[in-house]
């Protein structure tokens, strides 16, 4: 059996059916899917999302359930990125909190300010997106869509446009120029050439003009120089939590409910637990007003107050109202909502008995059941068989080399799912994009910039040295 294959049994359910209807209704409804077990929920999103014309929003219960949640389903829809950076045309994408502790300018996170810019510039561009979020980043606020837009720069190839207008607006957008980029926020001129790392992209941007024309557009790695993807239109923005710090903004619902392109039907929010959901949100509210009431008067930033800032429980709750709300979590309180239930059961706990393992994969295979182990790697697929092997018993089951955070059986599909690590009791790392990420070995522009001749360096090949300066 293939992943494929699995993945069509969910599409192609009736349970994926009714949610495709009641989603596709005018008004707001609710769902409640009852009995989904492991990475079942991720396989039966991956078959909604397929079917249906909306955008949706899951709400893990943290960042990390919201991280395995969106491996899975990356993984189940094809769009992991390659080495590239490339995504296909159905985004998944994440959206993190940006502070770690709320009025703190020196704790904002800038890898997560960039990952939030590119959310909210991405569900604006899109027809439609899947986005994975947890209650800490739902909490505070974003910029509103209008304002967003009129700082929002787009360039196209062949467009005639002059280098001193864009360098202006960049000046305006609160961008620094250096020699050249290495950080989100920055750009730089040499002739012809205008490098940009915009606060909506991995990899920065350079623009080759021939006159006033815009002649090429790509990306490229600011530590090799060397290009990444060539491309027809750029889009840069702003630092949305640093430039815009004073300007209105809205809750991220109002944000993701207005982005409906074609005015029909409204977006889809999945959440774990709202009561769950509300409580942090509020904790992170209140947390941000004792913040500001002891931060100290001589800040030279001014901040807006927590109300303009952030988002409490009651407007959580409120919003929650205008959107189709699916339930998939094992505590539910929406009222006069649609139930459909599974017959899902979480992998079992194997402890590394192989023994126990096989009795239960023969036991699935005289019910009728498929067995299908995943595997993170073919070494791993083939380590399982010969163990297998060694056992003396011969199993039904298919390997799929794929990554999947957590193994399930489905009775009425009749598939059980099992994990390597899980078999294996072996620690299932996530991942997660931190915006450009360099060499360990391999110094920065940034850090070269900041030595001083007479500085003591390492060189790789040569040794100790002293800096003799640029």
């Amino acid at each position: 059996m293939t992943l494929e294959e699995i993945t069509g049994l969910y599409e192609q359910s009736p349970r994926c059916g009714e949610v495709i209807t009641e989603i596709s209704g005018a008004r707001a409804a609710g769902i409640q899917l009852r009995g989904l077990a492991g990475s079942a929920g991720a396989f039966f999103a991956s078959a909604v999302l397929q079917r249906s014309s909306q955008s949706h929003l899951f709400i893990l219960g943290d960042k990390e359930e919201a991280a395995y949640f969106l491996n899975d389903l990356e993984g189940l829809l094809g769009v992991n990125m390659d080495e590239t950076g490339t995504r296909s045309s159905f985004p998944v994408l994440f959206f993190p909190a940006s502070y770690r502790r709320p009025y703190q300018v020196e704790d904002t996170d800038n890898a997560n300010v960039l990952l939030r810019a590119e959310v909210l510039d991405r569900i604006r561009r899109e027809k439609k997106v899947a986005v994975v979020t947890y209650p800490g980043a739902l909490a505070e606020k974003v910029v509103t869509r209008q304002l967003l837009e009129k700082n929002t720069l787009q360039l196209k190839r062949g467009e005639k446009i002059s280098i001193a207008f864009v360098t202006d607006l960049l000046n305006e957008y609160g961008f620094e120029r250096n020699d050249y980029v290495y950080d989100a926020g920055q750009y730089a001129v040499r002739g012809g050439i205008v490098d940009v790392f915009s606060f909506a992209n991995e990899h920065p941007y350079r623009i080759e003009f021939f006159g006033d024309d815009v002649e090429s557009i790509r990306t490229f790695d600011p530590l090799t120089q060397l290009s990444v993807k060539n491309l027809d239109r750029l889009t840069i923005i702003p630092n949305v939590q640093g430039k815009l710090l004073t300007e209105s903004r809205e809750s991220f619902f109002e944000y993701f409910f207005t982005a409906r392109h074609d005015g029909q039907n409204v977006n889809v929010v999945w959440i774990s637990d709202i009561e769950t959901t509300g409580a942090v949100v509020q904790k992170e509210f209140e947390a941000a007003e004792k913040a500001f009431a002891e931060r100290t008067e001589e800040s030279p930033v001014r901040h807006l107050s927590p109300a303009e800032q952030f988002i409490d429980e009651a407007t959580f709750r409120e919003t929650l109202r205008r959107f189709h709300v699916i339930e998939y979590g094992s505590r539910f309180i929406l009222e006069n909502a649609r139930a459909i239930t599974f017959s899902t059961h979480p992998q079992p706990a194997f402890r590394k008995n192989f023994d126990l393992l096989t009795q239960e994969l023969a036991k699935n295979s005289a019910a009728g059941m498929k067995n299908i182990v995943f595997t993170d790697s073919a070494k791993q697929a083939e380590r399982l068989h010969s163990i297998f092997t060694d056992i003396g018993r011969k199993l039904d089951y298919s390997p799929i080399v794929h990554s999947v955070h957590e193994g399930f059986s489905d009775t009425d599909l009749k598939i059980a799912c099992y994990t390597d690590h899980q078999v294996f009791e072996r620690y299932h790392r996530f991942r997660l994009r931190d915006g450009f990420q360099r060499k360990k070995e391999a110094m920065t522009i940034k850090e070269l910039r900041g030595l001083n001749p007479g500085d003591y360096v390492v060189h790789i090949d040569h040794g100790v040295g002293r800096f003799g300066g640029l």
